[in-house]
């Protein structure tokens, strides 16, 4: 059987990317931070390691 699929959205942008690598007492942290496309006042944080992310920034 097979799917078909609808590209809703399919772009490229260049991102300036800050990487941090960061070891603490138990483990290695290593980010990734990008300004918010939307909202330049918010930053996307990414987790490399732990593939999670989030964002901070003020209201």
């Amino acid at each position: 059987m097979v799917e078909k699929y609808d590209i809703i959205k399919d772009e490229t942008k260049m991102k300036e990317v800050r990487y941090i690598s960061n070891m603490g007492k138990l483990q290695r942290y290593d980010l990734a931070i990008v300004e918010h496309e939307q909202e330049p006042s918010k930053k996307l944080i990414i987790n490399l390691r732990k593939n999670r992310w989030t964002t901070i920034g003020k209201r």
